[in-house]
């Protein structure tokens, strides 16, 4: 399978913004023009961005027509989606995926948006980036990693420590699985990840760097949803799991009784321990502040003492 890789991002280029999933306000999209401003970028939409049907971002033929339209706009640099919430997956059978291929360009986003990555790896071939989007904080961790990867092609992603989150457990690096790996690295939402099973759009995990994230779900919701992963797909053969930060899914978050439950790090463990992979929790990616950019479906290193991701290839490729 030859992965097309898109052309690097510099000053003055144009990003499009799209909401192909839930619809967002005004105020959403100034943040978001902000946010590439301070990257030195232009931005670029339609007025489809500002639709709303209940908690959708339009209609799925309009936000379709939003997706496609960005992708053939010759004037259009790079393609990044200004929130997740849901619609993703509702549109990925509509996709053109031929016209994806033949009009290669940065497309980036996370949350719902894991969807959408998954889908056009799996039938566009196309390496994309688990990123920051406008929703997210301005922060200088998250604008120097789109600098890292996107403007200079550098080649490791560190793990953040926020000394203001040390004492909350869901921020903690832990290693579950000590080792040292490499692989192609895919992965998300875990929510996105078990709803794609059974589908067209899922991917083979043999061999893979399998990155995830969550936010806003109890201990028993991730066990069952973890528990679905194990038994239906083949995730067991990949080279290592990379979890972020669950973000407000520890037993501080819960509305259950606490006696009555698991920790968050007490499931994690219990679900990974056996896993015969390095296995880590905590990196800097998720629902957070400091939110690193991944590169989907390029090989990567990983090593559980080092804290680092390193890139074994280029994610993007130079503008001559």
């Amino acid at each position: 399978m030859k992965l097309l890789k898109p052309k690097k991002l510099s000053e003055n280029k144009t990003v499009g913004l799209i909401a192909p999933s839930g619809f967002i306000t005004k105020e959403i999209l100034e943040d978001t023009i902000n946010f590439f401003r301070k990257l030195g970028l232009k931005t670029y939409f339609t007025k489809r961005i500002l639709e709303k049907k209940g908690y959708l971002a339009g209609s799925d033929k309009n936000r379709l027509l939003d997706l496609h339209h960005h992708f053939e706009n010759k004037n259009v640099d790079a393609i990044w989606c200004v929130r997740g919430g849901f619609g993703a997956t509702r549109i990925l059978p509509y996709i053109d995926y031929e016209l994806i291929k033949n009009n290669v360009k940065i497309f980036a986003g996370y949350s719902d948006i894991t969807a959408l990555h998954y889908a056009f790896l799996k039938k566009s071939n196309l390496i994309s980036f688990h990123a920051p989007m406008g929703v997210s904080e301005i922060t200088n961790y998250n604008l120097q990693n789109i600098r890292n990867i996107l403007f200079e092609n550098k080649k490791e992603l560190h793990h953040f420590k926020d000394s203001q989150t040390e004492n909350n457990i869901e921020y903690n690096y832990k290693i579950i699985n000590k080792g040292k790996a490499n692989g192609q690295l895919i992965g998300g939402n875990l929510c996105l990840i078990t709803a794609l099973i059974g589908t067209d759009y899922n991917i083979d995990y043999k061999d893979k760097i399998v990155f995830i994230e969550e936010i806003n779900e109890e201990p028993y919701k991730i066990d069952r949803m973890l528990t679905h992963l194990f038994q239906s797909t083949n995730i067991k053969k990949a080279s290592a799991i990379v979890m972020g930060v669950f973000n407000k899914c520890s037993e501080n978050n819960i509305s259950v009784i606490q006696e009555n439950t698991l920790t968050l790090h007490e499931l994690l463990l219990d679900k990974f321990s056996n896993f015969k992979m390095p296995v880590i929790y905590g990196f800097s990616f998720g629902h957070i502040k400091n939110n690193s950019i991944l590169p989907f479906g390029v090989n990567v290193e990983i090593d559980t003492d080092y804290k680092k991701i390193k890139l074994l290839e280029n994610a993007t490729v130079n503008n001559n």
